[in-house]
């Protein structure tokens, strides 16, 4: 499973690091991300300071691959407020059908990660992930994991 159990509220967490998830954006995105992350994210990591996160981008040199970092003990609220950054900022996603498609497919990532995210931070063990092919699917494509 991507999503192994994990208690958010344990004191052992602190051991195990910080409450993450991390995902790889696809090449069409990737290069779009490129050289515009730095402004993205000063606006990004404003909205997520407030709800005890933070967000990293990286991107290769010469734009073919991103990686996308939310950190924080409070990583729900944290990925709530970044779906609702995702869905404001539509400027951001240029005007490519392919972009926004991707933009759209972010925020159903980041939808579909609150889920084992909510219990895991309730201290319930996740034993079944959603079912929906098209989840997993989009799981696997973007690399998504939290750890």
């Amino acid at each position: 499973s991507l999503y192994p159990p994990l208690n958010m509220t344990s004191p052992e967490l602190y051991g195990r690091g910080i409450p993450t998830l991390e995902f790889q954006f696809p090449p069409s995105l990737a290069s779009h991300i490129h050289g515009r992350e730095h402004r993205y994210l000063r606006g990004l990591n404003a909205s997520l300071a407030r709800k005890g996160c933070t967000v990293t981008v990286s991107s290769t040199y010469d734009g073919t691959s991103a990686t996308m970092k939310l950190q924080g003990t409070r990583i729900v609220n944290g990925l709530k407020a970044l779906a609702v950054f995702i869905k404001k900022h539509k400027t951001f996603k240029g005007n490519s059908d392919s972009t926004l498609a991707d933009y759209d497919v972010l925020y159903s990532i980041v939808r579909a990660a609150l889920v084992p995210a909510q219990a895991r931070q309730r201290g319930e063990v996740v034993e079944r992930e959603t079912q929906d092919p098209e989840i997993q699917r989009l799981r696997e494509e973007w690399s998504v994991r939290v750890y």
